[in-house]
């Protein structure tokens, strides 16, 4: 009797032992867990920065690429409506040169 009071007493410790044991590794796996999550979140974070400032840069140029194109544009369409005017100029001076002088 006192042979399976013992067994039964060593197997309880045992038991004990192994949850303690488990608790522990399970603790350790948890924080193990967190802190890589929080690793690849860091990393998530920094290629999205990274990923924003490329694609801001990329923008940037385009912008700055149709800018110029405009610019270039308005700067044509002026020369052209200053050339076109300074024809109808002309011909508006000689026309009041001609009201003056009669």
């Amino acid at each position: 009797m006192k042979e399976i009071i013992s067994s039964i007493l060593d197997a309880e410790a045992r038991a004990e032992e192994i949850v303690k044991l488990a608790q522990e590794k399970s603790k350790a796996l948890l924080l193990e867990a967190e802190t890589k999550a929080e690793e690849i979140k860091e990393k998530a974070i920094a290629d999205f920065k990274e990923r924003k400032k490329a694609i801001m840069k990329g923008a940037e140029v385009e912008a700055q690429k149709k800018y110029d194109e405009r610019i270039a544009k308005g700067e044509k369409s002026v020369k052209e409506l200053k050339e076109q005017s300074q024809d109808k100029i002309e011909v508006v001076v000689e026309n009041i040169l001609k009201d003056v002088l009669r």
